[in-house]
Formats: structure tokens, C-alpha cells, sequence
């Protein structure tokens, strides 16, 4: 990753980098951490560090940050699809399948009941997806700007997600409420 290569040494935030490098180590179903903080203190930069540390931990695999400042990411299913493509495209097929399915519903005009089944199904298919995915390497989620985030739904449908999936480290950076 040149982006983390390039940047400077990291120097504080030592308690903190300690505690997610002992989760990435650490072999519990999931690990889940809040950095939050007015800004210019050093989140975002947290957040890259873990990139760093992850190459130094066996059986890691540390995927890009997904930053809620970008507009993209205010439609949730982008979240997934954001996340299933930085695996080979044959261990997310079935979750790509049924996204595909699930558009064609949409646009056949299919019933809310059955389109709602149709997304449990989608959601279903990219945890079964993502716990294969994770069942020898744990993976690292970073979220960052979460203030962002389009509402408290969004952010529950996120935390409803993680909680589905196993041998996970996911680290949550933005700014507390009073910031805003």
C-alpha cells in the first residue's frame, strides 16, 4: 500500500494503536472500536495505522477505509458492494448474484413483500459470503466520518451487519455529536 508507506512516522496515539493491535491478534469473533474526537486529532491517521500494523500481524487482512464523507455511501448497500470488491470476485459471487436479483425485482416492479424478502436475502448472502471470507483471516473493517452517516437507521443497519460476522476487527473514527 503506498499511501501508508508514504506516510510520516507515526508518533502518540501509542495506548490506542496497543489496544487495536492486540484485537487484530486477539482470536474473539469480533472486536468492535469507537475513536471518536473533535477534529485534527489524529483519527483518520489511526485508522491508517492499522493498515500498517495489520501487515506485521499473521493472517490479517486489513481492507480499505470507507469514509462517509464520500456521498457514495449514503445508499447502504454500497457498504457490501464496497467490501466484496477486494476479494477475488468467485468468493462473493453468490451475494453479487443476488444483488443482481434483487435489482431486476426492483425494476420489474415485484411486490414490497417479496422485494423485502429478496433483501434478507441479499444481506444473508454477503454475511454467508463474508464469514467464508474470514474463516481463516481476520479482517479488518475501518469506518471513517461516521457522523456522517445518513441517520440512526444506517448506522443500526450497519451494526446489525457487523454483529452477523465473525473473526472481525471493525474500527469506527468521527467526530461525537457535540462537534457536529
Amino acid at each position: 500500500d503506498l499511501t501508508a508507506r508514504a506516510l510520516p512516522t507515526f508518533a502518540g496515539r501509542t495506548d490506542e494503536l496497543a489496544q487495536l493491535g492486540e484485537a487484530l491478534s486477539d482470536r474473539s469473533e469480533r472486536a468492535i472500536f469507537v475513536i471518536s474526537g473533535p477534529g485534527g486529532i489524529g483519527k483518520t491517521r489511526l485508522l491508517q495505522e492499522l493498515s500498517v500494523l495489520g501487515r506485521t500481524v499473521p493472517h490479517i487482512r486489513v481492507l480499505e477505509i470507507i469514509d462517509f464523507d464520500l456521498p457514495t455511501y449514503e445508499i447502504p448497500q454500497i457498504i457490501g458492494r464496497t467490501i466484496a470488491r477486494q476479494f477475488p470476485t468467485a468468493l462473493f459471487a453468490p451475494y453479487l448474484e443476488s444483488i443482481y436479483l434483487r435489482q431486476m425485482a426492483e425494476e420489474g416492479g415485484i411486490d414490497p413483500v417479496r422485494l423485502a424478502a429478496q433483501t434478507l436475502d441479499v444481506n444473508r448472502k454477503f454475511v454467508e459470503c463474508f464469514n467464508q471470507a474470514s474463516a481463516d483471516t481476520r479482517i479488518v473493517l475501518r469506518f471513517d466520518t461516521i457522523e456522517k452517516m445518513q441517520g440512526q437507521v444506517s448506522f443500526n443497519r450497519v451494526l446489525d451487519l457487523i454483529f452477523q460476522l465473525n473473526n472481525v476487527v471493525v474500527a469506527f473514527a468521527g467526530r461525537s455529536r457535540s462537534d457536529d
